[in-house]
């Protein structure tokens, strides 16, 4: 009886042991997890309300960069850069070179277009030019509307005189389309005030078109409307001798420049009432002398008909 008492209190400990080391393997394996609080009481991430801009940001976590180079509005620059596929409020990473060092400007977005030389833009904010000319600085896109693919909408920086200037061209909510292809019938060299054919192809359909003629300044613009195939025909004067002419082609966020060889010297021109004017004096003149030969004794007199010629 005592034995078997002992053996159910034996039992009895190993059994208990079991069970406090379970116990005790579970808790130690759950000590090492970091409780994340009730999932129900968690505090949402802060929000911008409906119809607010947020501020600048200070940092940017994805950065788009846009390289501009500072350009005065007399010269001609390159053709500029575009990006596209842009949202509202997306933070471009911009840098200006060339710029005047200490310069404080502003950069703005426009939806107009070069050939109203930024007439219509919003959403301005300062930039400063360190002592090499450079600006660096983090931008926040607004979409104004209408800035598609065959929009023209961009960003502007231009000092206080309006004398220089840098912009890059924006597309929201679509690719960036195709660089307009141009032709200029006939090739030249062009004498100055001559008509020249602009031929442009690869557009998109609708798309607005503006051509000028530029050398020492740019002449009026001429305006358009890409057809239903992408295509555009219209025409410009060589308006000026210069020494870098070029015709500029914008159309949508695409340009196209195309530089311009003139005749050497003054080319001559004929107006068609002028030339037939000179002409019939021209004919009046040969047929006088030919009367005057036909009318006219060419014969040399004889002695008796020069009696005060003869000698002595």
């Amino acid at each position: 009886m005592r034995a078997s008492s002992t053996a159910a209190t034996a039992a009895g400990v190993v059994a208990g042991a079991v069970v406090l080391a379970t116990v005790t393997m579970f808790g130690l394996r759950g000590s090492g997890v970091v409780p994340t609080g009730d999932a129900d009481n968690s505090s949402p991430p802060p929000s911008t309300a409906a119809g607010t801009r947020p501020a600048q940001p200070s940092v940017v976590t994805e950065q788009r960069r846009m390289f501009l180079e500072w350009w005065q509005i007399e010269e001609v620059g390159a053709p500029t850069e575009v990006l596209a596929d842009f949202t509202d409020g997306d933070v471009l990473l911009i840098t200006i070179s060339g710029g005047e060092p200490g310069a404080h400007e502003e950069v703005r977005q426009c939806t107009n277009g070069v050939h109203d030389w930024f007439a219509t833009c919003l959403n301005p904010f300062p930039v400063v030019f360190d002592d090499d000319g450079i600006a660096a600085f983090q931008y926040q896109l607004v979409d104004p509307g209408n800035c598609g693919a065959n929009g023209s909408c961009l960003i502007a920086v231009g000092d206080q005189n309006g004398s220089a200037m840098t912009y890059g061209y924006t597309v929201f909510g679509a690719g960036a389309p195709p660089r307009p292809v141009v032709e200029l019938i006939p090739a030249g060299p062009y004498a100055v005030g001559q008509r020249v054919g602009v031929e442009v192809s690869s557009l998109l359909p609708g798309m607005p078109i503006t051509i000028l003629f530029c050398g020492d300044g740019c002449a009026p613009a001429v305006t358009g409307i890409a057809d239903q195939v992408g295509r555009h025909s219209n025409e410009i004067t060589i308006a000026e001798r210069c020494d870098r002419c070029v015709v500029v082609v914008v159309a949508g966020v695409g340009e196209s420049m195309t530089w311009v060889t003139l005749a050497d010297g003054a080319s001559a021109s004929y107006e068609r009432s002028r030339l037939l004017a000179g002409l019939a004096a021209a004919a009046a003149l040969v047929l006088a002398a030919f009367l005057i030969v036909r009318r006219v004794d060419w014969r040399p007199p004889s002695e008796a008909a020069t009696p005060e010629f003869d000698a002595p």
